[in-house]
């Protein structure tokens, strides 16, 4: 237990430290499928994208996209959360571990 508590105080010192997206990540020009008008996609300095379409569609098209890309791992645990294979993705629990969590 002490040494899970380490690991998530490094965890937590180290987040903020993680490199931000940039501009210069994002792909110069995107067609996607089912755009009926151009859509521009600005990042600020915070890696938040401001999507500007001139249709509500384009603009939820390209929001999905962007949700697609930055939360994928999110929507992916959230599609084994419900089909119930999670446990798969956080390997096999050990007698050992099951015991002392008994406890």
């Amino acid at each position: 237990m002490r040494r899970f508590w380490l690991i998530l105080a490094v965890c937590l010192v180290l987040a903020p430290m993680r490199p931000r997206p940039s501009q210069a990540d994002a792909a110069p020009a995107l067609t996607l499928p089912g755009l009926q008008a151009e859509v521009t996609v600005q990042v600020d300095a915070f890696g938040v994208p401001h999507i500007y379409a001139t249709t509500a569609h384009d603009l939820v098209l390209a929001q999905g996209y962007l949700h697609a890309r930055d939360r994928w791992w999110q929507m992916e645990w959230a599609r084994r959360t419900a089909r119930g294979r999670r446990q798969r993705s956080l390997g096999q629990i050990t007698p050992s571990r099951t015991a002392s969590s008994a406890r």
